[in-house]
């Protein structure tokens, strides 16, 4: 969900019945949600302790982000389908 808040996920290699879920669980539609997407501007409450300030680092499919976060195969494989 962090990735997909600070849009570190590429749009296009998110399924269409996905973010039809995603809108609706935010109470948005999907052009509102593609229209908003973009570079995340970072979060001005979020606090660093760092030498540098933080960057957004660039986009990964929604594949890799499925990959990182440990999702079983199957589970990944439901999520990826484009069709119920």
């Amino acid at each position: 969900m962090t990735a997909l808040r600070e849009r570190r996920v590429s749009l296009v290699s998110i399924p269409r019945r996905f973010l039809a879920i995603l809108a609706d669980a935010m109470r948005s539609s999907v052009a509102q949600l593609e229209s908003s997407w973009g570079p995340a501007h970072l979060i001005v409450a979020r606090s660093y302790k760092a030498d540098s300030k933080p960057v957004a680092g660039e986009q990964v499919t929604f594949e890799q982000v499925l990959i990182d976060a440990g999702v079983p195969a199957e589970k990944r494989a439901r999520l990826l389908a484009e069709a119920d």
